[in-house]
């Protein structure tokens, strides 16, 4: 995404650093005429001030407290804006929210805010409205898997953001998005003229086949995909541990798995390690984009 930004294909950025690197994280952006401009603090907090905030019910996969910038802070990250707009980064703030805990009570951002915000940062209109309503306990990206139609391709995976191999930060409506695969596109591009064997792990690793749970919550598998299951050599856990609720460990013991309606089976060779029930059909299902 700094790279997006660098290179004008993408008009605004956020991001987290911890506080005693902002200054040099402020002359990196210098050094690439970028604008930066700090939002607040994010500090982690203990699950026992997180049950007694007011509205935790709404607290999404970022669950933190929200305290004023201030430069000699300890132990936290500050959220920053990154843009080559100085017209951009004025607006950033405005729009920029997270729902975080303040004091004591959980503070949500207006629906409107997500909108613009989602535009500033440079998303497809298409995608931000997709997501745009109350998606509470929706899964969002199984929506995004029904909306496809034709095979997903890789320019539109966004399961590995936030980790090492991705092209796209936002959630596409679909998996064969039209104005997200041009951005993509657009982006590899560029990365290629930069680092390209950096570029040709990002698109190996954006084609290999998924075991899909929730946003934030997929394995990657070293393998291929065939009549409803995977044969893999290896894995890829693409989740945070405060987040994600598979366990991961068993799928490390077999090298095939098999996904129905109602369970998945993990297997070594042809010996059955495990079952799992699935709560319903898309708490687990497979996806392979190209």
């Amino acid at each position: 995404m700094f790279m997006a930004v660098v290179k004008g294909l993408k008009p605004l950025m956020d991001d987290w650093v911890a506080v005693e690197r902002y200054q040099d994280f402020k002359q990196i952006c210098k050094k690439y005429h970028l604008y930066v401009t700090p939002n607040c603090i994010f500090r982690n907090v203990p699950q026992s001030i997180i049950e007694k905030a007011e509205g935790k019910e709404i607290l999404t996969t970022t669950k933190s407290q929200a305290i004023p910038f201030d430069p000699v802070a300890k132990d936290s990250v500050v959220h920053l804006y990154i843009s080559g707009s100085k017209e951009v980064i004025k607006e950033a703030p405005k729009f920029g929210w997270y729902t975080l805990i303040v004091d004591d009570a959980v503070v949500s951002n207006p629906l409107m805010d997500n909108l613009k915000y989602g535009l500033l940062l440079g998303y497809p209109k298409c995608c931000v409205r997709f997501f745009i309503n109350d998606t509470q306990g929706i899964n969002q990206v199984y929506e995004a898997y029904k909306n496809t139609h034709g095979e997903p391709s890789f320019y539109c995976n966004p399961f590995s953001n936030d980790f090492h191999y991705f092209l796209i930060h936002n959630y596409p409506c679909s998996f064969r998005c039209r104005e997200t695969t041009k951005q993509a596109k657009e982006l590899l591009k560029a990365i290629k003229e930069e680092e390209p064997e950096y570029a040709a792990k990002i698109e190996y690793h954006l084609k290999l086949p998924l075991l899909v749970f929730h946003i934030r919550d997929a394995i990657a598998f070293e393998g291929k995909i065939s009549k409803g299951e995977i044969r893999y050599s290896d894995s890829y856990f693409l989740s945070f541990p405060n987040i994600g609720k598979t366990p991961y460990k068993k799928f490390l013991e077999g090298n095939r798995v098999r996904v129905t309606k109602d369970k998945i089976l993990i297997f070594k060779n042809e010996t059955l390690l495990h079952s799992l029930e699935k709560s319903r059909e898309d708490d687990g299902f497979l996806l392979k984009f190209s």
